[in-house]
């Protein structure tokens, strides 16, 4: 690959997660499926779902890059809202778990399905076998990224 195609699929990337991940199309995507949660709110929601399992909010603020104090203000948003719950850990009696409730599972599962139905129309009309080949692509440069983590390698 030359390096101008290197460039421009770098380019695409990083135009493309940053126009994924940000606050307005997340909470765009959440509104559209019900899910009336503050726009900040919904990568905790999603990233919550995508562990499928709870969690420390400390992990959660980690995979999110954010701080403990404003992972702790979104759990407390989250959980007044009915979404998620804490409880605590079995492992360590002075830790707390968060996990989404029934309802957070819910909204966890729409938001998913909309983001997915994005995607399909998105590649409507491309070359069968293309979006295997990108997100073979996509996994081999996360696993070659130094430092990323089971849920950024999607695993």
């Amino acid at each position: 690959m030359s390096t101008d195609d290197e460039t421009e699929l770098l380019s695409s990337l990083i135009a493309f997660i940053t126009a994924w991940t940000s606050v307005r199309t997340q909470g765009r995507i959440a509104a559209e499926v019900g899910v009336a949660i503050p726009e900040s709110d919904v990568r905790a929601l999603f990233t919550l779902g995508m562990f499928g399992k709870p969690v420390r909010p400390a992990q959660l603020a980690d995979e999110l890059q954010i701080t403990r104090p404003t992972m702790s203000k979104m759990i407390g948003r989250l959980e007044e809202s009915g979404l998620v719950t804490r409880s605590a850990s079995t492992d360590d009696a002075r830790g707390t778990l968060v996990s989404l409730t029934r309802a957070g599972s819910d909204a966890y599962a729409r938001i998913a399905e909309a983001a997915e139905s994005y995607v399909h129309a998105a590649l409507d009309g491309v070359p069968p076998g293309t979006a295997q080949t990108i997100s073979g692509v996509m996994r081999h440069l996360i696993d070659e990224l130094p430092g990323q983590t089971d849920t950024a390698r999607g695993r």
